[in-house]
């Protein structure tokens, strides 16, 4: 299962452009949210606990626990995932999917030690694990360790090379890393195996907008709107554009959009107060 959305689970990429008005100087920029996506090999519905609290009470198994660890996970219950994960890897210690998932429940919860000990594990049972390394390289990233999360999303990319996420992934790495043609390259491969995914489509406009190509930026978010028209940081990376080629009531219609959708998104704030004094006849809705 992938799990995914624009959670700020790390440091945010950030391109800053600064606007100069006859009365305000306001710093404005594009948002990537930290988009390293995180991979379950199991699909888990919420409501399985139950089933498998009773499968473990009559007659305790290795996968019964495993698929407990799974359904606390899903609800959110990380150290009740954990305490499942470790009993199952203790009846079962060559399990390498449980050795990831109890990696991604650590790492979930920031324990980055925990985290890579179990990926290292699960890939030393099972070297060919996509998941394990596309994991790991986030883990890498978490901490801010670009140059070794781009060498785990390589590895995954070698495994498979017709797995979007991990040229996504690879793409955010290099973009961290300024690497802007080469993140470009792998949005782009990404895209042309998942054409349909907003984020991509956001981030390759990002990307672009980093070289001043405006136009291509401004189309990227367009499309990643018209997949996804309820993300806010979409909706504010065009408002930006807007704003820069001089559309004033379409920025503003863009970042009132964003700021109903995500009401205590601080850069969408200062964008409106911005408006707000270019004009006053402008009020958020």
């Amino acid at each position: 299962m992938v799990t995914r959305r624009r959670e700020e689970t790390g440091t945010a990429f950030t391109k800053w452009i600064l606007y100069v008005f006859p009365s305000i100087i306001f710093f404005f920029f594009i948002i990537i949210p930290t988009l390293f996506v995180t991979f379950k090999r199991n699909i888990v519905w919420r409501d399985s606990l139950p089933l498998w609290t009773d499968v473990v009470s009559k007659g305790p198994r290795a996968r019964g626990y495993h698929n407990l660890g799974l359904a606390y996970y899903s609800r959110g219950q990380l150290d009740d995932a954990i305490k499942n994960y470790i009993i199952a890897s203790r009846m079962n210690p060559d399990s390498a999917e449980t050795h990831h998932n109890l990696g991604l429940a650590h790492h979930k919860q920031g324990r980055f030690s925990e985290a890579m000990k179990e990926y290292a594990t699960a890939l030393s049972i099972n070297p060919g694990s996509l998941y394990a390394y596309i994991n790991m390289g986030n883990a890498y990233m978490d901490q801010g360790r670009v140059d070794e999360a781009i060498s785990k999303y390589t590895f995954a990319i070698a495994l498979n090379p017709y797995y979007p996420e991990a040229h996504h992934n690879l793409g955010l790495a290099y973009y961290k890393k300024g690497y802007i043609n080469k993140a470009i390259k792998e949005y782009r491969e990404a895209l042309s195996l998942n054409p349909d995914d907003a984020d991509i489509h956001n981030n390759l406009g990002s990307a672009y907008y980093s070289q001043g190509r405006v136009d291509e930026a401004m189309k990227e978010y367009i499309t990643a709107l018209r997949l996804n028209p309820n993300d806010a940081i979409t909706h504010y990376n065009l408002g930006v554009i807007y704003w820069r080629k001089g559309l004033t009531d379409m920025a503003r219609t863009e970042m009132e959009i964003a700021i109903s959708l995500r009401p205590d998104y601080l850069p969408v704030q200062q964008a409106i107060e911005s408006l707000y004094k270019e004009s006053q006849t402008f009020m958020p809705r």
